[in-house]
């Protein structure tokens, strides 16, 4: 993965041995920050992977809804449709924020699934990054 910060300067892996002890607190904190970064890019992405996907056009076939609660829901306004022939489309995005409005179960706001950010998650990719570098996750 490509570096995103444009401040930080590239500096060359150590392999983890004593070339370690050689590097200065500055090189230190960059090569952390810089392994931190492509961490969290990952993480990132791979919670954002679906967003990609919201844009595209779901039919009455493909829909998770069924072919006629699909056609009902575009009929009574709760979906915007478009009608393409005999295909009446829907954005997919617009389909689930309507199947989350209309779900059985209603989600808390301090639900970690309605944010989506699983911070155990993030905790356990920043110590590992940290600790790969040879420095330690401070507590308090």
């Amino acid at each position: 993965m490509r570096n995103l910060n444009p401040r930080s300067a590239p500096v060359a892996a150590t392999s983890g041995t004593s070339d370690d002890a050689a590097l200065t607190p500055t090189a230190r904190r960059q090569l952390a920050a810089g392994a931190l970064l492509g961490a969290l890019d990952g993480y990132v992405r791979e919670l954002l992977g679906d967003v990609a996907g919201a844009n595209e056009w779901v039919d009455q076939h493909m829909s998770p809804l069924g072919k006629r609660a699909h056609m009902e829901a575009v009929r009574r306004g709760d979906l915007r449709g478009v009608k393409h022939g005999r295909r009446i489309l829907v954005r997919r995005a617009e389909l689930n924020s309507f199947l989350e409005s209309h779900s059985v179960k209603h989600r808390t706001a301090a639900d970690e699934s309605v944010s989506g950010i699983n911070t155990a998650r993030a905790s356990e990719v920043a110590a590992a990054v940290l600790t790969q570098v040879g420095l330690r996750l401070r507590k308090g």
